[in-house]
């Protein structure tokens, strides 16, 4: 089987319009919708999801990085942020755009992680809000990139062998070795199962061949939601 080399991605360009996504998301919302608990991030409401993608991006193009905890670091970015009404946080990464633009771009393919950061709970909020949408994105497709990233280093850590992923007409292989697992997924769904947006009992119900307990810990790199998520 061949495996086919990944494209070419602008990852300043699809952060920028997952920005704008957003932008239109909390736009098209109402203040009471920052209220909205976020079914995936369940200690997280609508308003500290919008939060947490505007504070990162802004944080770090104004050259405010981690220090120590990076959990405690991202928190504390959403609670700085908790007395801004809900339809104006977007303004803060609207007036940053051309900075976070040029330090996305700094970061070369390290722009991945920025991208499905914003990408995935892009989805969350639209899960959340009842507005699903943009499944077709560019971004989404980036993302299958950023997810296999994500994965080959889990892989690696846990030293497990290569995972044989097809999607979009596309067939590569993540990790190092000869793949001992394979999966058949359109885009959007692939970003949603290696992002931890599924359930074990859906995870369990895909297409894989080989075996999904023995990669389970590199798949379910954050912890599974304790019910089925039907986007």
């Amino acid at each position: 089987m061949s495996v086919e080399p990944a494209p070419a991605i602008d990852w300043a360009v699809e952060h920028r319009r997952a920005r704008q996504r957003i932008d239109e998301l909390v736009a098209g919302g109402s203040a009471a919708d920052g209220s909205r608990v976020v079914e995936v991030c369940p200690e997280w409401t609508v308003h500290d999801v919008v939060a947490h993608v505007v504070s990162l991006a802004s944080a770090l193009s104004a050259g405010d990085l981690p220090r120590g905890d990076i959990q405690e670091w991202i928190d504390g970015l959403v609670e700085d942020r908790r007395s801004t009404p809900f339809l104006s946080l977007t303004d803060e990464w609207d007036e940053r755009s051309d900075a976070i633009d040029a330090f996305v771009a700094g970061m070369g393919t390290g722009g991945a992680t920025l991208v499905y950061d914003a990408v995935a709970h892009e989805h969350d909020l639209r899960l959340a809000l009842g507005r699903p949408g943009a499944r077709d994105s560019s971004g989404v497709a980036a993302c299958a990139a950023a997810v296999s990233q994500l994965l080959a280093g889990d892989l690696g850590r846990l030293g497990l062998p290569a995972v044989r992923i097809t999607s979009a007409g596309r067939t590569w292989d993540v990790g190092a070795g000869e793949p001992q697992l394979e999966i058949e997924l359109e885009p959007f769904e692939l970003i949603r199962v290696f992002g931890s947006r599924r359930s074990e009992r859906q995870l369990r119900a895909l297409p894989w061949r080989g075996d999904l307990d023995r990669y389970l810990p590199a798949i379910c790199h954050l912890p599974l939601p304790d019910h089925d998520i039907d986007e």
